[in-house]
């Protein structure tokens, strides 16, 4: 539900609309977050959240929390059929310098052609990412500048790039707290790292298509 910062308010109305539609002692929500401040976790707890799950997702954490509120109605049997595996050569892991790739894999159940699919989306979608928080600062949108940098902080964690990832976070921390004077050179490093990561998803991306 919590998606960015800038979101919060909406956040709130949203949870107090599902609270009083609900039975409520029946419908535990839980907020999926890249890790938002603390004052905006006890803000979303207060409204009614019963627990909070950040991102990057690790799977303990995920299946803890949710085990923690869930709860089955009734037993039964299991009447799933499980298909036999088809016998495949594995698929090669990216090899990606300074990312984490096989730390991502394991938080995403060791699934690689998922992993392929989230690069993929990341050279797409972040490619003019530094172009667009400029255009959005230039034009006095705090909002969206800060949604930027929060979403490029989310899909850099998932993928294991921690530098940038921690860049971002010091973005979006300094545009929240309207610390917007020494943005350009945040902004430099930032496009730099995000140059790097691409270029290097585009060789991976090349070598597992040869």
């Amino acid at each position: 539900i919590a998606h960015a910062c800038s979101i919060i308010c909406e956040t709130v109305e949203c949870v107090a609309h599902v609270t009083s539609t609900f039975k409520r002692a029946t419908l535990p929500i839980l907020a999926l977050t890249a890790n938002v401040y603390i004052s905006q976790q006890n803000e979303l707890l207060a409204a009614g959240m019963n627990d909070h799950i950040g991102k990057p997702i690790d799977p303990d954490q995920l299946l803890a929390t949710l085990a923690k509120w869930i709860r089955p109605s009734k037993t039964s049997a299991l009447e799933t059929t499980i298909p036999t595996p088809k016998n495949s050569a594995p698929m090669p892991i990216p090899d990606i310098p300074g990312v984490k790739v096989a730390e991502s894999i394991r938080r995403i159940g060791g699934n690689v052609a998922l992993y392929y699919a989230l690069i993929e989306k990341f050279r797409t979608n972040q490619k003019d990412v530094v172009l667009n928080i400029r255009t959005a600062l230039t034009s006095g949108d705090l909002k969206t500048s800060e949604r930027l940098a929060h979403t490029l902080r989310g899909n850099s964690g998932s993928l294991g790039a921690e530098t940038l990832q921690k860049l971002a976070e010091q973005l979006e921390k300094n545009i929240n707290k309207n610390e917007l004077a020494d943005l350009e050179s945040l902004l430099n490093q930032i496009q730099i790292e995000a140059d790097i990561l691409i270029a290097n998803i585009n060789l991976s991306l090349a070598a597992r298509s040869s």
